[in-house]
């Protein structure tokens, strides 16, 4: 980026939708709103990947010196493919070693929990730091691999899928109290630093492996009022 910014008024600043991105540098990308629009909170600074079923395969890596940040929308979200028609899973692949920082009401780093959608890994590198200042850092509901290597204020929330947080990892819940109450489109709860979700309206149950790192606040595995009976999320200490 050489020292530049990008700045994105009541729309989206990217979206990848094909092709391996790095973005380099030093310099800001930010998504706000302007009170005057209706451009919607689910939106994102920067989404990754297309969710049509012929999807190509779409990568991004926000570099060190890079910050990605938002007051109003998602910092980035990741989409998998439309895999309706069982056809071979591309992967969408997002790598963060930067910032991600949001101070409105959604996660700085989300996926997207539609049941059709596969194939997504992301990973949060060893110098990336991810902050949410009004619900989870990152928000993770999806059939896909999450990697913590670096720190995330605000902690996680998981409702399928698999969450790996490594040595050098840093979790840290920003609030006080815990809360949970059902919810099929968001996270269900709130204030915990890792919160394992079992929720029926997604597909399975999130596992979540804690090989190292720190962890400060409550970790759980909570039940949604629909959650899955055969099944249930697991958070494994190793």
């Amino acid at each position: 980026m050489n020292g530049y910014d990008i700045a994105a008024t009541n729309a989206r600043a990217l979206w990848i939708k094909n092709g391996d991105v790095m973005i380099t540098g030093s310099g800001t990308i930010s998504a706000n709103k302007n009170e005057d629009t209706n451009w919607s909170d689910s939106s994102s600074v920067i989404r990754v990947g297309d969710s049509a079923a012929n999807a190509n395969k779409a990568k991004l890596t926000v570099d060190t010196n890079v910050k990605v940040t938002s007051n109003y929308c998602y910092g980035i979200t990741v989409f998998g493919m439309n895999n309706d028609n069982n056809n071979e899973t591309i992967d969408m692949e997002l790598v963060v070693n930067g910032k991600v920082e949001v101070t409105g009401v959604n996660a700085a780093i989300s996926g997207n929990g539609t049941n059709s959608l596969e194939g997504t890994t992301m990973t949060i590198g060893s110098t990336a730091e991810i902050t949410a200042s009004k619900t989870y850092a990152i928000y993770h509901p999806g059939r896909f691999t999450l990697t913590v290597n670096g720190k995330v204020n605000g902690g996680i929330e998981a409702k399928a899928g698999e969450v790996v947080i490594n040595d050098g990892a840093e979790i840290i819940a920003t609030a006080t109290t815990q809360s949970h109450t059902t919810c099929n489109d968001g996270p269900s709860t709130a204030g915990y630093a890792i919160a394992a979700v079992n929720n029926g309206g997604y597909v399975g149950t999130p596992t979540i492996t804690i090989n190292g790192g720190t962890v400060s606040g409550k970790i759980d595995t909570l039940d949604d009022n629909n959650a899955h009976t055969d099944e249930s999320a697991d958070i494994d200490v190793l």
